[in-house]
């Protein structure tokens, strides 16, 4: 595990430094060249470094690190999720690409914003932290992708419980179940998945807005964002097609059998934006009623 994450990360190391004479990775390379290396170079080596033992330690020290040897199916009825009190409500949007959450995580916002309630957006995986770049290398294997994507969330837990202890409504595109759908279908068991998450934050409420793949490609052709971007979105849409529909059917057996306090609702994502946004606002009204009683 240590050699797969450090060799990872030597791709990261400015070409200018490895390209150096007599440079070798890792930290002799530092004592090697500390006469010719410059000081700003030694601190973004030494960053890179740090950054990776992080990882290293933070999957080393789980007791379930080791990877099943099967792929038992999931008794979700019995799982022990948290059930620490908070007085904000954490909510989750869950759905394939193209489904609509960010549409409607906007039109949530702006409606609990105009209610007076104060709204924090997150977005997982969070490509701002040195673990989620991680994610976008395309030579991991599905369990070492769950990992980072775990670790990810786990860096998020302390900034989340803290937004929530203030009564802020904390609304997140993706959460864990995302790995559980996306993972599961590359053949990643769904109970070892669940068990490495197992001690993060549940949500309140988790709307899952059931998109049919093609409503989906719609969406994105619709969708206001740059050409580059949605030509390629699109395009591994269409490379992945059979995937996608498997991880659709994952989300909503998720639905079903997911049982750790939070409240599923399954969100039609062929009906007309406004009737969905009106369906998830009723919910998350009598979520604000029942946290204030």
């Amino acid at each position: 595990m240590q050699n797969e994450f450090y060799y990872a990360s030597l791709n990261h190391i400015p070409k200018k430094i490895m390209d150096r004479p007599g440079f070798e990775p890792g930290t002799s390379a530092l004592r090697k060249r500390r006469s010719t290396i410059d000081l700003s170079a030694q601190i973004r080596i030494q960053k890179y470094l740090i950054n990776l033992k992080f990882i290293i330690l933070w999957a080393s020290s789980l007791a379930w690190l080791e990877r099943p040897a099967d792929n038992r199916k999931v008794e979700s009825s019995n799982l022990s999720w948290p059930t620490d009190f908070m007085k904000g409500i954490f909510i989750v949007f869950e759905g394939i690409t193209g489904a609509g959450k960010r549409t409607h995580i906007r039109i949530l916002s702006e409606r609990l914003r105009r209610l007076g309630k104060e709204v924090v957006n997150i977005t997982f995986p969070n490509y701002e932290t040195d673990i989620a770049k991680l994610t976008k290398r395309s030579d991991f294997d599905p369990f070492t992708l769950s990992l980072l994507y775990a670790a990810d969330r786990s860096l998020y837990q302390e900034r989340i419980k803290g937004l929530l202890e203030r009564g802020i409504i904390v609304i997140a595109d993706r959460y864990c179940y995302s790995n559980f759908a996306y993972q599961s279908v590359r053949n990643v068991p769904l109970e070892w998945l669940i068990s490495i998450e197992k001690n993060i934050i549940k949500p309140n409420l988790v709307f899952l807005i059931d998109t049919p793949l093609e409503r989906g490609i719609a969406r994105i052709q619709q969708a206001n964002i740059e050409d580059f971007t949605k030509r390629e979105m699109l395009e591994r849409i269409k490379k992945e097609r059979e995937q996608i529909e498997r991880i659709r059917a994952m989300y909503l057996k998720l639905a079903k059998e997911i049982r750790n306090g939070s409240k599923w609702v399954v969100i039609d994502g062929t009906k007309n934006d406004n009737i969905i946004a009106e369906e998830i606002w009723n919910v998350v009204i009598e979520e604000i009623k029942k946290s204030n009683e």
